[in-house]
């Protein structure tokens, strides 16, 4: 699959989720919640990587970028380590 196929259908992947304010729409019985599934783990790591890819020209000197987004992979990708009801 080419980039461009890819960014087109996360394109209309992200113009067809419901945004309402600053979270999803309440009144949908399907939350982010209910959505969540290890598939989408993967799935924002890809679209992660498009956008440091699209904005490649801006972030190519700032290896702290590049550092982060390796720990956020391993991070995502790691076991939970927050519990229920824990404060930050």
């Amino acid at each position: 699959m080419k980039k461009s196929e890819l960014r087109k259908i996360i394109k209309e992947e992200i113009s067809e989720m419901n945004f309402t304010g600053h979270g999803y729409d309440r009144d949908d019985e399907e939350n982010e919640f209910t959505r969540n599934t290890p598939a989408r783990i993967g799935q924002f790591l890809d679209k992660l990587e498009d956008l440091v890819d699209e904005y490649h020209a801006e972030l190519y000197l700032k290896d702290g970028v590049y550092t982060s987004m390796e720990e956020m992979k391993s991070a995502a990708l790691g076991p939970d380590t927050s519990k229920d009801g824990d404060e930050l």
